[in-house]
């Protein structure tokens, strides 16, 4: 094995190290000092009038009927993209792209998130103490300050900027709580307030403005992408360095010897 291909894998473990260790370090909750002060408000909801909205979709075509306008200021603790090839359940609801686990008010302002474990699935958010130390934070921490909310882009803009955000970003969004046809004859419905938990508990949120308004771990993201992209390059270098042909000295293979007859 000749020097550069040494160096090559040196640098491919090296970069594989740093991509990995970025990948778990890139989702980190930030510290309470970054928290927002509008993050301390409480999401807003005032009854509307409204005609039901048409939505098209990936070849379906849903009615969406707004109950509330909601606002919502919150930092991301879980978060689950629908859009995956593992997820089988929304392919027959392709409108619900993205759901947010958010945390507000003291949940927020206090850093007490920090004292908690988030799990989310394809449709639920569910929270515990980290460990046992952590019990006391548990039973401070509200649940009438998290939600989980099942978002409905009602743009282009909206979708990217959903599909950019993260857990650790600090996010606001605004539009309507709605309920929506599934089918012909189905329904899904939203929660109108903050205090249930459970089935049922989770916000169905049709969005017409979505921000991040601050994002989290910048830097460890930034590292992440380049280790990413450079692991990739190292590699297919590495490989392109092992299948090349290979040239010989003919002078060093010694004189040509007859087998006899």
């Amino acid at each position: 094995m000749n020097y550069s291909s040494n160096l090559l894998n040196i640098l491919f473990i090296l970069s594989l190290a740093v991509f990995i260790y970025s990948y778990f370090q890139k989702n980190n909750l930030p510290p309470k000092e970054q928290i927002l002060s509008s993050l301390s408000q409480e999401p807003k909801q005032v009854p509307v009038s409204m005609e039901p909205l048409t939505l098209e979709r990936e070849g379906l075509t849903t009615k969406i009927f707004p109950l509330y306008t909601y606002e919502l200021w919150g930092l991301v603790v879980s978060d689950y993209d629908s859009e995956n090839w593992l997820d089988f359940s929304h392919k027959e609801d392709p409108f619900n792209i993205k759901d947010f686990c958010a945390v507000w008010g003291e949940n927020a302002i206090s850093g007490i998130y920090h004292n908690i474990k988030y799990d989310h699935g394809e449709f639920s958010c569910s929270y515990q103490p980290k460990d046992q130390k952590d019990f006391g934070s548990f039973q401070k921490f509200s649940s009438a300050q998290i939600s989980n909310s099942h978002l409905i882009p009602g743009s282009d803009r909206v979708y990217r900027e959903m599909k950019k955000a993260t857990v650790g970003d600090q996010i606001y969004f605004s539009g309507y709580l709605v309920r929506y046809t599934l089918g012909e004859h189905g329904f899904r419905g939203t929660s109108t307030v903050r205090t249930d938990t459970g089935n049922g508990a989770c916000e169905v949120v049709y969005v017409t403005d979505f921000e991040i308004l601050r994002e989290g771990n910048l830097f460890t993201k930034l590292i992440y992408e380049v280790s990413k992209y450079t692991s990739i390059l190292i590699f297919i270098a590495l490989v392109v360095n092992f299948v090349k042909p290979r040239r010989y000295d003919l002078g060093s293979l010694g004189e040509e010897k007859p087998l006899g007859y």
